[in-house]
């Protein structure tokens, strides 16, 4: 198991969000078609933009899993003073 994430308190609220949709049974629906549109083998051999296009959509699906698993793995706050 991870450390806790430090995030500041404004940030919460994303984090929540991001677990309260994608954790929901309609967000778990929404997320395996993700998983099977963007979650291929980025590399397309010859085709620089096919490879572009499929990482970023990658990203984009390893962005919404970390987040989520994120907001369900223990949270510090930053001080915003410092």
């Amino acid at each position: 198991m991870r450390g806790p994430i430090h995030i500041k308190r404004d940030q919460l609220r994303v984090y929540m969000a991001y677990k309260e949709i994608f954790t929901s049974d309609a967000g778990k629906i929404v997320l395996e078609d993700l998983e099977a549109y963007c979650g291929m083998e980025c590399y397309v051999e010859g085709n620089i933009l096919a490879t572009a296009k499929n990482a970023f959509q990658r990203d984009f699906l390893v962005r919404i899993k970390e987040m989520v698993r994120r907001a369900e793995g223990p949270i510090e706050f930053i001080d915003e003073e410092k």
